[in-house]
């Protein structure tokens, strides 16, 4: 999986960890893996974080190359929904 953001006009100077925390969501932890593992670019350069941007240039953060694959599978069967909202979902599973 691969995230990633143009930077605009208003993005003009900021650094590739500021993006990353900020608009992306990325953690610290995130961030750090991804720094070791070579696996941030711009435009298809790889950068360090303390790279600043001009508008246009497109960041990636190629989360694959420091997750693992996961092996889980879905399951079928019903799910009662006890609340839901914008940023929570509380389910009961049998």
């Amino acid at each position: 999986m691969i995230l990633t953001y143009t930077a605009n006009e208003e993005d003009q100077g900021r650094t590739v960890h500021s993006i990353m925390r900020r608009e992306l969501k990325a953690s610290a932890a995130l961030a750090r893996r991804l720094k070791a593992a070579c696996a941030i670019t711009v435009s298809g350069i790889p950068v360090f974080t303390d790279y600043r941007l001009s508008p246009g240039e497109v960041i990636a953060l190629d989360i694959a190359a420091v997750e693992p694959p996961c092996d889980n599978l879905p399951e079928h069967g019903d799910l009662e929904i006890l609340f839901e909202n914008e940023g929570l979902l509380a389910v009961n599973k049998p």
